[in-house]
């Protein structure tokens, strides 16, 4: 019995394998000196902590093998509630996981387009993502790529914040494999250990030679959350091998 409730049992399971109640357990227990108040709070965190930690591991196990799922899949699949996954998520974890996300901007489109207009007065017209993002690190607001996602396009958030965006480009050389796009998201990734986000994708281009721009990353993904999820599990591949 010593042996049990030393390792975190409670009194009612050793009273279930003994055949006796768990006031008698008890009342064993106490009469050796290891029932008293801190002995069972010290029990019940041990039982806890021993639960928390399967269950972590169960979900590290998963997620393994399943990178870049969404916290509510990695819950369905390890039969937890989300809240309690959320509770349990370490940093190694969250780093595989993406974020699917559903609220609405804190921005709304007059506000985003009247950004746009004022970005434009004061860097020129056509407005590039490079301009925007510029104005934007001193005067606030969404990032390029969060424009692009609602509007579908950056051109498209110009025309409709009346801007002029220079003619149509009639032809496009794709430079850039979807396959070739994964591999450089996944070195990114790499280097944040997992947890890079769309705008720190696009700072790390920015310093590279050889990496194609967010818009190109966008076009093709048709989001980040896209983008980071086949990043991630190009990574668990590369570990496999």
């Amino acid at each position: 019995m010593a042996e049990r409730w030393r390792s975190g049992d409670t009194l009612a399971a050793i009273g279930d394998d003994f055949g006796l109640s768990r006031q008698r357990v008890q009342q064993i227990l106490h009469h050796h000196g290891l029932a008293t108040a801190e002995d069972a709070a010290q029990a019940r965190r041990k039982a806890r902590d021993r639960v928390d930690d399967d269950d972590r591991q169960q979900m590290r196990a998963w997620l393994t093998k399943n990178p870049g799922a969404s916290r509510s899949q990695l819950a369905a699949a390890v039969h937890l509630p989300s809240a309690r996954v959320g509770a349990l998520l370490e940093d190694d974890m969250r780093r595989l996981l993406v974020t699917n996300h559903t609220q609405a901007s804190r921005w709304s489109d007059d506000e985003v387009l009247d950004g746009l207009r004022r970005a434009a007065a004061e860097s020129g017209q056509p407005l590039t993502g490079e301009a925007y993002r510029r104005w934007m690190a001193e005067h606030g607001g969404p990032t390029s790529g969060r424009i692009g996602q609602r509007w579908g396009t950056w051109r498209k958030a110009c025309l409709a914040a009346g801007l002029d965006v220079g003619p149509v480009k009639r032809t496009y050389n794709r430079r850039w494999s979807k396959g070739l796009m994964i591999s450089l998201v996944a070195d990114y990734l790499a280097e944040t250990k997992g947890a890079g986000t769309h705008s720190g994708f696009e700072e790390w281009a920015r310093h590279r030679r050889d990496s194609p721009s967010p818009t190109t990353l966008r076009n093709t993904f048709g989001a980040w959350t896209e983008a980071r999820r086949a990043g991630l599990r190009l990574l668990a591949q590369r570990s496999a091998h």
